[in-house]
């Protein structure tokens, strides 16, 4: 076999093989300087469900089926950066993983490795409610298998000041896989997720992730919970030339904020709400050895459970298309959590509990349409004759007909320059035009009737009495009274 299948080299899974890269200071003895290189841990699974292991310092490699791997060691022209193994393990903890691989060795204590993790957790954080503790360390655990996963939940810690929003976060990028706390700019997005495939931290999310953005970084992060929809292409340049290029933006992410983010990025997200702690907890010291011990159970927990994570995975999908108790964003969210607490024992009631607190929690930032939304859809209904296929209005037709009011929940709507220009926002926002025409009296927009009330449908509102056609009755004798005399 010629022909080489490509693994991202900071974190991979494919095949039945598992990749971890890091890269390592080494001493070159001929030029009597410190080097970095880049070393791969390899584990592969065999028919026999046995893992086989080797440590390497190549960009290629062939399988045991005789499968040909290239390393994707380039991102926008230039050499991968990635992690140094000292910033999150050591060369010993590797090779000694790697000798216990060989020799069957691994210690398979999932559940003990989740507690540990929660309860350090406890210690440092408050949150709300015990499930609060499940999702969390839950999705700690998720960020090393992620890229077996087809779309992630963000993590949301939606706290006031003083209530341990960053210690939180602090918490994750301790843990998380090759977690890195920066700023909201797509140039550390690249450097983070790109390169080490890391957990993208961003705290103060509201400065740049809020209510109100309508930014390059927003649309991306809304799109980059799926894998599908995660690559970002850009103009860089290249031997002196602009060219086009990709990069990854899929990764776990977790964002802290004091206010709300958009609507399109939070329900993506799962939300923990977090208040000041009634309670003394403790200080988290970044430089105890515990984080360094907990992490090395999560590369352990990455190597017993990368092989039958799709696996698990695709059972949990057929199970809920069989009994509908999750649907939709919600089901995709939250499948990650529960293959990783199942791969820890979690006994049923506990991951029940856990998933009744995340549907709740979804709910609240799921998307929901404001008062003014609502009545944009009605007035235009209203304009609908129950024979009508389709109509043309402009924004100011319903700008006209619209209810001012000072109580108005939609603080957008009171403090625009022009309304019939926010009303042309509503509807492009919430697909109801399927034709825009320009002209001297405003925007006009063809709509479709049966469009709108699908529209009005999926947001659960009443259809105006006038569009519902009425049931006709029959008179059963009459019409049987005919028949028997055609008769």
């Amino acid at each position: 076999m010629d022909k080489y299948k490509i693994l991202h080299p900071a974190l991979d899974i494919k095949d039945n093989i598992l990749v971890i890269g890091f890269n390592k200071r080494t001493f070159n003895q001929e030029d009597k300087k410190m080097q970095k290189e880049n070393h791969y841990l390899v584990v592969e699974q065999s028919s026999d469900k046995s893992l086989k292991t080797h440590i390497i310092k190549e960009n290629t490699f062939t399988s045991n089926t005789g499968q040909n791997y290239a390393f994707d060691s380039n991102s926008e022209g230039k050499q991968r950066r990635l992690i140094n193994i000292d910033d999150r393990w050591s060369n010993e903890l590797l090779e000694k993983l790697n000798n216990d691989i060989k020799y069957k060795n691994i210690n398979p204590n999932n559940v003990g490795k989740f507690n540990k993790i929660e309860n350090q957790l406890r210690a440092y954080v408050f949150l709300e409610r015990d499930e609060d503790y499940k999702l969390v360390t839950s999705w700690i655990m998720m960020t090393y298998l992620f890229p077996i996963f087809p779309a992630l939940p963000y993590l949301h810690f939606k706290a006031p000041k003083s209530s341990g929003k960053s210690t939180a976060l602090t918490f994750i990028k301790l843990l998380a896989f090759n977690a890195n706390k920066s700023n909201a700019s797509i140039p550390a997005m690249r450097d983070i997720i790109d390169n080490t495939r890391g957990t993208f931290i961003i705290d103060q999310a509201d400065n740049k992730l809020g209510s109100k953005a309508d930014n390059v970084m927003k649309d991306i992060l809304t799109d980059a919970y799926k894998a599908s929809s995660g690559k970002v292409s850009k103009q860089v340049v290249i031997n002196k030339d602009y060219q086009p290029v990709e990069f990854d933006a899929y990764s776990p992410k977790a964002l802290g904020s004091h206010r709300d983010l958009h609507p399109d990025l939070s329900d993506r997200c799962i939300q923990i709400p977090m208040f000041k702690s009634p309670i003394n907890v403790m200080y988290l010291d970044e430089d105890k050895p515990i984080w360094l011990e907990i992490r090395d159970d999560l590369y352990r927990f990455l190597v017993n459970n990368f092989s039958k994570a799709k696996e698990t995975y695709n059972d949990l999908v057929m199970k809920y298309q069989e009994d509908k108790t999750l649907v939709g964003r919600p089901l995709e969210l939250w499948l990650p959590l529960e293959v990783v607490m199942r791969f820890c024992n979690l006994d049923d009631a506990c991951i029940e509990s856990t998933k009744s607190r995340f549907i709740d929690q979804f709910s609240s930032v799921e998307y929901f349409i404001s008062e003014t939304e609502r009545e944009v859809i009605e007035i235009i209904l209203n304009k609908f004759d129950i024979d009508d296929i389709s109509i043309v209005i402009t924004n100011k037709e319903i700008a006209e007909q619209m209810p001012f009011s000072e109580d108005k929940e939609d603080a957008d709507y009171m403090t625009s320059k022009n309304v019939a220009i926010y009303i042309g926002h509503i509807i492009k926002r919430l697909n109801i035009a399927t034709k825009i025409d320009h002209q001297r009296d405003g925007k006009h927009y063809l709509v479709f009737k049966d469009r709108v009330l699908m529209i009005a449908k999926g947001y659960d509102m009443q259809i105006p009495e006038h569009l519902i056609k009425p049931i006709t009755s029959v008179d059963v004798t009459a019409i049987l009274d005919a028949s028997k005399e055609s008769f």
